[in-house]
């Protein structure tokens, strides 16, 4: 529970991070097993059950690259907003299946989130160009398409994502070119709203 408070503290802000050390935290603990045990088992048990709980995380990421993937075609332009695993793994696995396209990274300041994805592709031999955050418009009409990861995605299917995803997506919208979102299944968010007289 110490090292859970200790992350969830590292990134107040982080939505997905809040959220995927909840999910850990319930699929660790869902058994009532652990109250009978002595605490070796019980520690046993959450390691394997913690592992498991990685295994499953990183299985769906993999899935979500294979069908993602299916959406890259040979010589298309794709621009991508922040840093994403997810969208790195559908990019990943693009160019293992000898897609040929190239990608436009945003720099995504202030943290430089897209020079760590331009890197990451470049280390791949993808041919990847770094964009300030304001060319997005400017550099629109050579793009085929945009990938962004998700923070969180909330029930009515919009999603939380780094500053600047929104314009972008409006940007697209206005060009006819097709946003994809790419993020685990943790990441939705459930919301109550109740409407509240004043």
């Amino acid at each position: 529970a110490d090292i859970i408070y200790f992350i969830q503290s590292w990134d107040t802000t982080s939505i997905s991070l809040t959220a995927g050390c909840d999910l850990f935290t319930r699929y660790v603990t869902r058994t009532s097993a652990l109250e009978f045990e002595d605490f070796n088992a019980a520690k046993s048990r959450l390691i394997e059950r913690g592992e498991k709980f990685g295994e499953i995380s990183r299985k769906a990421r993999r899935t979500i690259a294979k069908l993602g993937q299916d959406f890259i075609f040979d010589g298309c332009t794709i621009l991508v907003h922040g840093f994403s695993r997810v969208v790195l793994e559908v990019l990943k696995t693009a160019a293992q299946s000898k897609k040929i396209f190239r990608v436009l990274c945003t720099e995504g300041r202030p943290d430089r989130t897209g020079l760590r994805l331009s890197n990451e592709l470049a280390k791949l031999d993808v041919p990847v160009k770094l964009l300030i955050d304001a060319a997005v418009a400017y550099t629109m009409d050579e793009v085929d398409m945009v990938f962004v990861g998700a923070d969180g995605v909330v029930e009515s299917g919009g999603i939380i994502n780094m500053m600047g995803t929104y314009q972008i997506a409006l940007v697209a919208q206005s060009m006819s070119k097709p946003v994809y979102v790419a993020a685990e299944s943790y990441k939705v968010i459930i919301v109550n709203l109740q409407h509240v007289d004043i």
